[in-house]
């Protein structure tokens, strides 16, 4: 029962969240600020994916001149939603992908596979990449490589319009160092400049939106169960005074109503109470989550020009 109940507050409290995310979007897009409509936009279909968000996040990509991700937006767009786009939306999507190619280069990862590529704090996927990446050309670019979960390094890239630059994602081996290396008595001040992937599926605010909910609904279960257990007491009190002398088949009804009152009650107790238990914890995970967001640091960049002609070929090493 408690899983059952956490699991559907957990699908509303990502539905509202997500749905919250989308509005938001919609009042940023009107407002002219395309760049954060599009990740509101992007949260909302990570929260709740819905092909018909990604119209939405691919113009409001496409507005901020991030043609690159346009691009896969109204590419995804028109293969997930089908025979459901209607005839002139889907012809003008199609006009756009045909305008924005122009106006893109391509980045053509070379590493091994499993390797996260991230370009401007978007995650692109891993490696192997059935194709290229479009990104806007003659604009710079962070691209950032992860490998099971450790950054291995950071380039701002840029590549010139209908091109394609190769960039190769090298591993080479790794001497370890012994124990006798380190100095065990200093903290290593680098290691708080460390930064690590972004996690966008469990964000802080949707971890105490949950919990505030769970907690809600803890409370709610234990006034429910006062209520019946007030009225368990009347039904005993009532059975107490017709039983005195016995019980008689006319006094079974009664009998039965206090036991399935007094049932109610033990479930909607103990229910409520770890629902509260488990809306305080989550409250408490969720504000050390933010802390924790709230300190990521960002590392340094170096620049890399990858010009048409004569690309220049980014390692990444480790």
């Amino acid at each position: 029962m408690i899983v059952g109940v956490i699991s559907v507050c957990s699908f509303w409290a990502y539905a509202n969240d997500a749905k919250q995310q989308f509005e938001e979007g919609l009042a940023l897009f009107q407002k002219g600020e395309f760049e954060e409509a599009a990740k509101k936009f992007r949260s909302a279909n990570e929260l709740r994916p819905n092909w018909r968000i990604l119209y939405n996040l691919g113009q409001s990509e496409a507005a901020a001149k991030q043609y690159g991700l346009a691009i896969a937006s109204f590419e995804k767009y028109l293969s997930q939603g089908g025979d459901e786009i209607p005839d002139a939306r889907r012809a003008y999507v199609i006009k756009e992908l045909q305008q924005m190619r122009e106006m893109v280069g391509f980045l053509e990862i070379k590493a091994p596979d499993g390797i996260e590529i991230y370009i401007d704090g978007i995650h692109r996927g891993a490696t192997p990449f059935a194709m290229n990446i479009p990104v806007a050309a003659s604009v710079e670019h962070e691209l950032v490589a992860y490998m099971e979960g450790n950054q291995v390094n950071t380039k701002i890239v840029m590549v010139m319009g209908q091109q394609t630059a190769v960039v190769t994602v090298e591993i080479e081996n790794v001497q370890l160092m012994s124990s006798s290396g380190i100095d065990w008595g200093k903290e290593d001040a680098s290691a708080a400049q460390r930064a690590e992937p972004p996690e966008p599926k469990q964000t802080a605010q949707t971890m105490k939106t949950l919990s505030l909910v769970i907690g809600a609904l803890g409370g709610a279960a234990i006034v429910g169960g006062t209520v019946t257990g007030i009225a368990a007491l009347k039904k005993r009190q009532l059975v107490s005074e017709q039983c005195a002398d016995g019980c008689y088949s006319d006094d079974y009804d009664l009998l039965a109503q206090r036991d399935r009152l007094a049932l109610v009650t033990d479930v909607l107790l103990v229910s409520g109470a770890l629902l509260v238990a488990t809306g305080t914890l989550l409250f408490f995970v969720s504000k050390k989550r933010a802390q924790k967001e709230a300190s990521a640091s960002q590392t340094a960049l170096s620049t890399v020009v990858l010009a048409g002609g004569g690309f220049t070929t980014i390692e990444v090493r480790f």
